[in-house]
């Protein structure tokens, strides 16, 4: 299990890298951690500074070996087709190529590793 009980936070790579290696997540819902873990189904989200509500969360995960169990496939499989470097490389090539339309030299399924 990883647990982010940041106060602030922008963009957190450890926790796509977490659920990459199949940890359920506890963290607060603070920057981008909401669109990264889907509450209840990849972990839990939990208000900031709210130390009952976190430690209510990390004793529900320690306690129920199936619920572990069930987050941690979930989040195994999830974090490839999500977090994978070059699906977050086709998102931008693709949010370029709709903004900057034929400016581009390269069509948003081009290979990422090769520069325009």
């Amino acid at each position: 299990m990883l647990v982010v009980p940041s106060w602030t936070e922008a963009f957190p790579l450890v926790i796509p890298e977490a659920m990459a290696a199949g940890l359920p997540i506890v963290a607060t819902r603070v920057g981008a951690i909401a669109d990264f873990v889907i509450d209840g189904e990849d972990g839990f989200l939990v208000p900031v500074r709210d130390a009952r509500a976190l430690a209510d969360r990390l004793c529900r995960l320690l306690e129920d070996e199936g619920l572990r169990r069930r987050i941690s496939a979930r989040v195994r499989a999830r974090a490839p087709r999500e977090f994978a470097i070059e699906v977050g490389c086709a998102k931008v090539a693709e949010v370029a190529w709709t903004t900057l339309g034929k400016k581009l030299k390269a069509e948003p399924d081009a290979d990422c590793r090769k520069p325009l």
